[in-house]
């Protein structure tokens, strides 16, 4: 029964950003239209039900899932209302940690958030994993580069093709700002003519980027200069030295 209602716990209906400050519903609505929460109280009884500390870590789990999901609500209010229904102090201090650890998540540039996903993702239960996926997309949103890449180029094998382009859009812009794999992987693209066009220039202009930043693209560098030709290799010239990044074509 547990592990059911753990599993219903981990799969909310849809996503707050935990550091956004906006409560959401319309303004003026009354305190308690939020409250209480179906699983918030779920969670409560769960902690009721436990009797070892396997399940407790697990119910913990739950408690940052539901802080990091439900964010926009004002958790002091969830708070008052457990401390109005009595609830065991236990429960409370649980939950204060959970409100805690969620806060820490947002600092620039999403080093904290990615951090937890990799925690996260090492952990074998389900729940874990899709709280590893959720924390990631937090990582991404505070813009963190490999948690943004990673999405990108998950976003480029998609069937969707608005999907495949705002995952090149992402990749270009990463490559922009000078992150390797960016690079690498926009090379990549470019020289095979997989997602946009083939285009040899801006191929290679990516891979000289790339080779200039520190990557091992030596062959693939050489293969793609076999093909170049004169007009390419100026354009790809004038890009480098006047500082030009290519637009997507």
């Amino acid at each position: 029964m547990i592990a059911a209602t753990l599993a219903m716990l981990a799969a909310p209906a849809a996503q707050a950003n935990i550091c956004r400050e906006k409560t959401p519903g319309p303004v003026g609505a009354a305190r308690d239209e939020l409250l209480p929460r179906w699983d918030f109280i779920e969670a409560y009884q769960l902690y009721q039900e436990a009797r070892d500390g396997a399940t407790r870590e697990a119910l913990q789990t739950e408690l940052r899932f539901f802080v990091e999901y439900h964010a926009q609500i004002i958790h002091e209010r969830h708070l008052e209302y457990a401390w109005a229904q009595a609830f065991d102090p236990g429960f409370i201090a649980l939950y204060e940690d959970a409100i805690d650890w969620g806060r820490a998540l947002c600092e620039p540039g999403g080093e904290k958030a990615y951090a937890e996903h990799i925690a996260y993702l090492a952990r074998p239960d389900e729940t874990s994993q899709q709280f590893a996926l959720s924390l990631k997309s937090l990582a991404a949103s505070l813009g963190h580069p490999r948690a943004r890449f990673e999405f990108a180029v998950a976003a480029v094998d998609d069937d969707v093709p608005r999907r495949r382009r705002i995952g090149f859009g992402t990749l270009h812009d990463l490559a922009g700002m000078d992150y390797l794999p960016a690079q690498k992987t926009i090379a990549d693209l470019y020289s095979e003519g997989r997602v946009v066009r083939r285009d040899r220039a801006r191929a290679y202009y990516w891979y000289i980027r790339a080779q200039r930043g520190g990557a091992d693209v030596d062959d693939r560098l050489a293969v793609l200069e076999a093909e170049l030709q004169p007009e390419e290799r100026a354009r790809a010239d004038d890009w480098l030295s006047s500082g030009k990044v290519p637009w997507i074509n």
